[in-house]
């Protein structure tokens, strides 16, 4: 009989347990933190960055990139910003029926292009991101910490993951496309009007932004959807200015 109580005592003992944590997780999921302080952790956290990797996509209508005599279209490209004031990006383009990467150095106000067709494999100056300077990722004016502090309606979505298993925030609101517009590295067109935005901020202790989704208005009346994932915070990458003949 006394171990038949005993053995009771130890299963409600358990039961007890795991309720108390399921309703702590519960608790958690009904107090998540409020938009603005996430959004206010994030700014902070890529303000103070030394470095981050950018990966860049679209979809929806084209986007050209001038190029002189030739029509190029920008398909996806890979960055790295180093601050204060340097990007190396390879970006994928088309050129014709062709595919091509082109790298891309940008250091203070300076660009410079190689691509085996464009330069014949050379580096040249020239301007790829037109208004585009590196130090535009974390300047008070058009920075991607500012854009998310200005950040209009932000409401939580809810808790969510994306690729790899990244464990996020996911907000939403508005933002004016002057201020966002140097997350695309300068290739987003609009820089006037409000740009519905999605931030997935991560749910560690960094806060720092793992992705960012914008919702470009087109003269066509479609939506072209940027998607630029962040991750490599603060890796070590030297950006060093080419040699021009």
């Amino acid at each position: 009989m006394r171990r038949s109580v005993k053995l009771w005592s130890l299963l409600l003992l358990i039961v007890v347990m795991v309720l108390g944590a399921c309703n702590g997780e519960d608790g958690d999921e009904e107090s998540p933190p409020e938009p603005q302080e996430l959004l206010t952790e994030a700014a902070q956290s890529l303000n103070e960055a030394e470095s981050f990797r950018l990966g860049i996509r679209h979809e929806g209508p084209s986007t050209e990139i001038d190029a002189g005599e030739f029509v190029v279209i920008f398909n996806n490209a890979t960055a790295f910003f180093v601050s204060p004031d340097r990007v190396w990006a390879k970006v994928s383009v088309a050129i014709g029926d062709l595919t091509q990467e082109v790298e891309v150095i940008a250091i203070e106000d300076r660009q410079y292009i190689n691509n085996s067709f464009l330069t014949g494999g050379e580096w040249q100056a020239e301007v790829f991101a037109q208004g585009f300077q590196p130090s535009d990722l974390q300047s008070d004016e058009k920075g991607i910490g500012s854009a998310l502090l200005s950040m209009d309606d932000a409401e939580l979505l809810g808790r969510e993951e994306i690729a790899g298993g990244v464990a996020v925030y996911h907000l939403r609101g508005t933002v004016d496309a002057q201020k966002v517009r140097s997350v695309t590295v300068g290739l987003m067109a609009s820089d006037q009007g409000a740009i519905e935005t999605e931030v997935y901020i991560r749910r560690d202790d960094t806060r720092r932004v793992a992705r960012i989704v914008l919702k470009e208005p087109t003269e066509t009346d479609e939506v072209k959807i940027w998607t630029i994932d962040f991750d490599s915070y603060n890796r070590d990458f030297e950006i060093e200015e080419p040699d021009i003949p």
